[in-house]
């Protein structure tokens, strides 16, 4: 037996003296052509669940640092905050192209809570290509909103605004794949490069139009003069956090005349008392672009009308003013738009 184990120690040593190292499981799946990520649970169901959304998580994390990275290089900074809150606020979200190998799946101490092991993988190729595809449709409907958009006349307002508005919508749609596919392929696509230049341009025309738009804000009718005054500069300051140039007075473009009055009643919590507001948007000629029915504004206090009084008019300013603005203007002018405008 001795003589025996002998021979097996010295056949080992001139074999090179260890047996041939286990291959690797995930030789299959190189860094360059796949996204990997493992995951733990009790069942291997649960592993496998785990390594989905860890894999999700991980282009998640691509997107937000690219972003980071684009707005760090980006002249348009504005335009690229934007890009970034729609696109980290959304998951990656096509499942059907996450394989979870049963191969790779192991249950050394089933039950217990890192029991089961799995691996999630993504090919790069396949979901570069679905999410192009994805793509395709929202790419042509945005080119050919923001295309004619781009050769409109300086006055025409309402066409602009509503490509606009139908291009912003589009962008987004395509946006959330192109940054998608720019987190998994490792670069930014040269369709989704071009729809972005296109998008900057776009959003470029409409500052430039915004600024351009001068807003004479006429007197304010129905209101006592202090009131009046109030309403009057909050509007101006409202319209100017919007990005275009009001004034007060003559019109030099488009004229706001705003009407309305102040009510207090006495309620169960106090005297309220509440300002309703309309606004008449009209070109110079007098004719109606749009009229702008603000939602009421109110305030209450316990102790007396006056002081419910004092509270109201701390409600009246251009911060408090702009986000209902431009509610009412999205549709009309090429202002910012309201989830912007109220940040």
């Amino acid at each position: 037996m001795r003589w025996a184990a002998l021979c097996v120690t010295a056949c080992l040593l001139g074999c090179g003296g260890t047996p041939d190292a286990p291959p690797d499981p995930l030789a299959p799946y190189p860094e360059s052509r796949f996204i990997v990520a493992e995951g733990q649970g009790p069942t291997a169901l649960a592993a496998a669940d785990d390594a989905r959304v860890r894999l999700s998580a991980q282009i998640r994390a691509r997107i937000t640092a690219r972003l980071t990275v684009e707005t760090q290089q980006s002249s348009a900074g504005s335009v690229e905050r934007s890009e970034q809150q729609i696109i980290t606020e959304t998951t990656f979200d096509r499942a059907e192209l996450i394989r979870t190998p049963r191969a790779l799946q192991r249950c050394p101490r089933p039950a217990a809570p890192d029991g089961c092991t799995a691996v999630a993988v993504l090919d790069r190729a396949e979901a570069g290509g679905a999410l192009r595809d994805a793509a395709a449709e929202p790419s042509a409907r945005f080119r050919a909103a923001a295309g004619p958009a781009l050769s409109l006349g300086a006055e025409r307002w309402i066409p602009f605004t509503t490509a606009l508005r139908t291009a912003e919508f589009h962008f987004a749609e395509l946006a959330r794949a192109g940054w998608q596919r720019a987190a998994i392929v490792g670069g930014v696509p040269a369709d989704f490069a071009e729809d972005r230049a296109l998008y900057r341009a776009l959003q470029g025309e409409a500052a430039r139009r915004a600024a351009g738009l001068m807003i004479g804000v006429a007197p304010a009718l129905g209101f006592d003069g202090p009131w009046a005054a109030r309403v009057e500069d909050g509007l101006i300051d409202g319209f100017s956090r919007l990005g275009v140039a009001p004034h007060r007075g003559a019109c030099r473009g488009l004229l706001a005349r705003p009407s309305g009055e102040v009510v207090c009643r006495r309620g169960g919590l106090g005297p309220t008392c509440r300002l309703t507001l309309r606004v008449r948007l009209e070109r110079c000629a007098g004719a109606e672009l749009v009229t702008l029915e603000l939602p009421g504004i109110a305030a209450v206090d316990p102790r007396d009308e006056s002081r419910a009084r004092t509270r109201l008019a701390g409600e009246i300013d251009g911060a408090k003013l702009a986000p209902l603005l431009a509610g009412s203007l999205s549709g009309v002018l090429p202002i910012a738009r309201v989830d912007a405008a109220a940040r």
